[in-house]
């Protein structure tokens, strides 16, 4: 609802108390036209005590399912590897750090880790992990609606962080055009000319 209020089309993966196999989850995200993100909000338990805190997880390999292709390049008009795929680390960085500010909860920091929302999807995937169910001061905050306002309005904030750096994407007409431009200039020796206003 918090991403809805700040203007940002939403996909939820399920709706109800149900259980969706992970292959469903990265499959519906797959589904879901660029430019777009995934995250997993997740409630983590651990042993022992001191055991609290926000962290959260990226992808440390991608590998988006294709039953077409496994060596591990796609064809989008050519071909690219897994490493050309968006890791999330940058988003995990600033998710984590508005969930943090928002809530004043411990900061775990944020790891790479080969877990399948972030590894079979080919958009920037995070898996947050909002606290620890484990820890009685933390399980008694997140019954709160208050607390979990927070939660979501700083995963809102770390959102708002990472698409204002995200580059603004040209027109197709416009990267044709400096495609060209280029290829012309190299053929030719020719400066660059003045960039045209109507192609930023």
């Amino acid at each position: 609802r918090v991403l809805r209020q700040r203007g940002y089309p939403t996909v939820l993966t399920r709706k109800e108390d149900i259980f969706l196999s992970l292959p469903m989850r990265a499959a519906i995200a797959n589904g879901v036209k660029d430019p777009a993100i995934f995250i997993s909000l997740h409630f983590n338990k651990g042993s022992g005590k001191g055991t609290y805190g926000v962290e959260t997880y990226y992808a440390s390999v991608k590998r988006p399912e294709d039953r077409f292709n496994r060596s591990g390049w796609r064809w989008v008009g050519f071909f690219v590897s897994e490493e050309s795929f968006d890791s999330g680390e940058n988003l995990a960085a600033d998710v984590q750090l508005g969930i943090v500010n928002r809530t004043g909860a411990r900061n775990r920091g944020i790891r790479p880790r080969s877990l399948h929302v972030t590894r079979q999807t080919r958009i920037p995937a995070i898996l947050v992990e909002g606290g620890f169910m484990t820890d009685k001061m933390e399980a008694a905050l997140l019954q709160t609606g208050a607390y979990m306002q927070l939660l979501a309005e700083g995963i809102a904030d770390g959102v708002d962080t990472w698409t204002a750096h995200q580059p603004r994407k040209r027109s197709v007409l416009a990267r044709l055009y400096h495609r060209l431009e280029r290829g012309w200039r190299r053929w030719t020796n020719h400066p660059s000319p003045e960039p045209l206003s109507c192609c930023q």
